[in-house]
């Protein structure tokens, strides 16, 4: 008689924030994690592991660790912008998307004081003078909030290379740098900004949803303004190449589980995170669809390259 498979995981499985704590990487491998054990739906320790590179760790992962079957890396647009917009060899058909578990969306704010008060006056601005306009964001050039800065310019037709982008070390920096008058705008997170905004420090120039958000109802979107800029935030994991299909399905399985407990809810509300769950083809399709939304805007925005997916 053949023995029996051994049930999975056979052992402690691994989440790889490749970004420093603190950020959305971070947060969703602790929050996910803390979650799953809360409901008992993994039977084996989850280690959390720091491993900072972005870009980096994503073409290690396709280089060293295929077939690996206990270690998901987290993600979101951000590194969809560092694959465009550095040129990376690689794409998502290289690795096993896992799960999106959760989303954000894009906010443009200002200081209450700016003489930009609204999105149709930044884009004017941008238009005839653009170097007068540095926007803050809270990570590094080529990253998540710079490839925001990037589309938008895109869509209002002004070459994003034109357009001064001041890459903060997080986003208490950011909020900082428009708060000190540093920067007249900031590119960041609707989740990000809910606090400033709801005690008057930051006025948002637009969310950049499909519609109006419930915690910001007074904030317009870009679409309501003329802007046809969508700038979802998701995040989620994703698994090395050639990931065992039975790994594959656990993961799906149990991160459905996870997203229709109370618990995940309340991470959700904690969070100011947006529910958004995808698994298996159907988030390789999303991710596809993503990815050349975004290469899109960069190659009309005279970046980044053409999408591979």
């Amino acid at each position: 008689m053949s023995a029996a498979p051994r049930a999975y995981p056979a052992g402690p499985v691994t989440f790889v924030s490749a970004a420093p704590p603190g950020g959305g990487w971070h947060q969703i491998c602790v929050k996910t994690a803390d979650a799953l054990r809360a409901e008992g739906l993994v039977p084996a320790g989850i280690e959390v592991v720091v491993t900072p590179g972005g870009l980096a760790v994503f073409e290690q992962t396709i280089a060293a660790r295929r077939g690996d079957d206990r270690t998901l890396i987290a993600f979101s647009p951000g590194l969809t912008m560092q694959i465009l917009m550095k040129g990376s060899r690689h794409s998502y058909a290289d690795i096993t998307p896992i799960a999106a578990l959760s989303t954000d969306y894009g906010a443009l704010v200002a200081h209450p004081g700016s003489p930009i008060s609204t999105l149709p006056a930044l884009i004017d601005t941008l238009r005839r003078r653009p170097a007068e306009v540095p926007i803050a964001g809270g990570s590094g050039p080529g990253a998540m909030h710079h490839g925001m800065v990037s589309v938008v310019a895109a869509a209002a037709g002004v070459p994003a290379a034109a357009v001064p982008y001041l890459g903060q070390g997080g986003v208490a920096e950011a909020l900082r740098s428009v708060r000190t008058g540093q920067a007249p705008v900031a590119a960041l997170g609707a989740a990000d900004v809910l606090g400033e905004v709801r005690e008057g420090r930051l006025r948002v120039l637009a969310v950049l949803a499909e519609r109006r958000l419930p915690e910001l109802p007074d904030a317009p979107n870009a679409r309501e303004q003329g802007l046809d800029v969508v700038f979802p935030m998701w995040r989620g994991f994703y698994g090395p190449p050639a990931m065992p299909a039975r790994a594959v399905a656990f993961w799906s399985e149990t991160f459905t589980r996870l997203c229709r407990t109370p618990t995940w809810g309340r991470v959700l509300r904690e969070s100011n995170w947006f529910p958004l769950l995808l698994v298996g083809e159907a988030f390789r399709a999303f991710l596809q669809e993503d990815t050349r939304r975004y290469a899109g805007a960069l190659l009309r925005a005279g970046i980044g390259r053409e999408a591979t997916t």
